[in-house]
């Protein structure tokens, strides 16, 4: 049995990007993940799935939400809606009266300029390093 290699490239047509809003997109260090259109007809991926994995790599920021652009409105889809764009941003928003992580320690990699900015939110490196929190979902 002969094993097959699929291209660099191919992979890159046919996949979706995700991308985080505060960081820079040249050389794509804005890129978040990319995501394999298989999942749907028409080489698309199911919006529930796609903001499910921006959630934990934004550490279960179940609240966030896509975009088109990097400052761009909210996309308001329904669960088993279907993403064919090539790109989206997944933005953080917060409650107008909520505290916005002012008491948190900053992370390494933190400016303290855009601290509390919404888009400018931590990720989660690795799956191993994650933590289900159900009250996150609520």
């Amino acid at each position: 049995m002969s094993e097959t290699t699929v291209p660099l490239d191919a992979f890159t047509e046919r996949s979706i990007i995700f991308r985080h809003p505060a960081y820079p997109d040249a050389g794509d260090q804005d890129v978040l993940f990319r995501l394999l259109r298989l999942d749907c007809p028409n080489f698309s991926i199911l919006y529930g799935f796609a903001h499910t994995a921006c959630a934990i790599v934004a550490a279960n920021a179940f609240h966030g939400y896509l975009s088109l652009t990097r400052t761009g409105d909210r996309l308001e889809l329904r669960w088993h809606a279907t993403l064919d764009k090539d790109s989206y941003y997944f933005n953080i928003s917060y409650p107008q009266d909520a505290e916005q992580s002012s008491s948190q320690p900053l992370l390494q990699d933190q400016d303290p300029e855009t601290h509390g900015n919404p888009s400018n939110y931590p990720v989660c490196p690795a799956f191993e390093f994650w933590t289900f929190s159900s009250r996150d979902q609520a």
